[in-house]
């Protein structure tokens, strides 16, 4: 039985069969997310209040230089590039803040902005998202310094006890430690998908295909 074709809405922001509230997704992103990242770009400036006793925040971990001998700004943003450079380039953040942040697109099946000449993470700011990799290295040193404090808050004046902050600190890494090494692990399959990544960063072009074994043709 013949039907008659469907006619795709004309392509622009927003445009969309879908008869769902797809909008509804992205609210509760942008909120949480936005916010929390306003909240942690006045936390990494405030360079106060980032420790007490045996606690220190995250955010200033590992603490260098607190007194200010040779860097005259907040320590925490000594570091910022490790864990921010991390996050930002994962896959999952990358989803979320396109859709709710840029809105391309802003849901599955929904119209974004008509762009010219898009070529996806193939050009600059966008293929430095192809470093996550090596990012993920780079977040294995910082997972040990936050183990380092999370261990460290058991002990108040050389005594042995638990805090809110002990909690707080103990939960955080071995989450954190959890997506590493289980949901990202190191693994021969993460080495190969890297060299892939450097010819792809060395010498990027719309028909290059990746596949194991692609970065040793010349």
């Amino acid at each position: 039985m013949s039907g008659s074709p469907t006619l795709l809405p004309e392509s622009r922001l927003g445009s969309t069969l879908r008869r769902d509230a797809w909008w509804i997704e992205i609210i509760p992103i942008f909120v949480v997310l936005g916010g929390f990242g306003i909240y942690a770009t006045l936390r990494a400036f405030e360079n106060a209040y980032y420790s007490w006793g045996p606690y220190l925040s995250p955010f200033y971990s590992p603490l260098i230089d607190p007194q200010h001998h040779w860097w005259h700004y907040s320590p925490a943003l000594l570091i910022l590039l490790g864990p921010l450079g991390f996050r930002a380039t994962c896959y999952y953040y990358r989803k979320a803040y396109y859709r709710a942040f840029f809105l391309d697109p802003p849901a599955c099946a929904v119209g974004e902005f008509p762009l010219r000449n898009y070529r996806g993470e193939t050009a600059f700011p966008f293929i430095l998202q192809n470093v996550h990799r090596y990012f993920f290295y780079l977040a294995v040193v910082f997972i040990a310094f936050l183990w380092y404090d999370a261990i460290r808050s058991f002990f108040f004046d050389g005594h042995f006890g638990i805090g809110v902050g002990t909690l707080v600190l103990t939960i955080n890494v071995s989450m954190s430690s959890f997506f590493r090494f289980t949901l990202f692990p190191a693994t021969p399959s993460v080495i190969l998908l890297a060299a892939n990544s450097t010819a792809f960063l060395v010498r990027p072009s719309a028909d290059r295909v990746l596949k194991p074994g692609a970065f040793l043709v010349s």
